[in-house]
């Protein structure tokens, strides 16, 4: 697969869960757009490129298989939306991430069951070592 394959195959996966959005708001196959993600495939791996504010943000992840790429290139997006959603929604005396984690499980819930249930555990597994913290 060259990266404009990836890219394509990618946007159609990625419209499954944000069906009104553009994904090279996002991502891009090159740093020119700016943004946070950069993907590209070479010998039949799969690399997502990190741009963070600080140096020490950035980061290079290759992957096997696509669902594991797929997977996290979501999971970044979902994530930022996911914190964008539970600031505007706070509800007072409950903890931030009640919000936040509903959110992420919505959205990985438009892409599949399976990734709704990875996300689900995640999040289990986040509060199992930091119970939420109501106030």
């Amino acid at each position: 697969m060259d990266n404009e394959e990836l890219y394509q195959t990618l946007e159609k996966d990625f419209l499954k869960v944000f069906p009104n959005e553009q994904l090279n708001s996002y991502v891009s196959i090159s740093n020119m757009n700016n943004n946070t993600i950069m993907i590209y495939c070479k010998n039949n791996q799969y690399y997502i490129k990190r741009f963070g504010i600080r140096q020490s943000e950035n980061s290079l992840l290759s992957f096997d298989n696509y669902n594991e790429f797929l997977w996290n290139v979501l999971d970044e997006i979902v994530i930022s939306k996911s914190i964008t959603y539970a600031t505007m929604n706070k509800i007072k005396g409950q903890d931030f991430r009640r919000q936040l984690f509903k959110k992420q499980i919505e959205l990985m819930a438009n892409y599949s069951e399976e990734f709704k249930t990875k996300k689900i555990n995640e999040i289990k597994e986040i509060l199992t070592n930091n119970p939420y913290n109501d106030v």
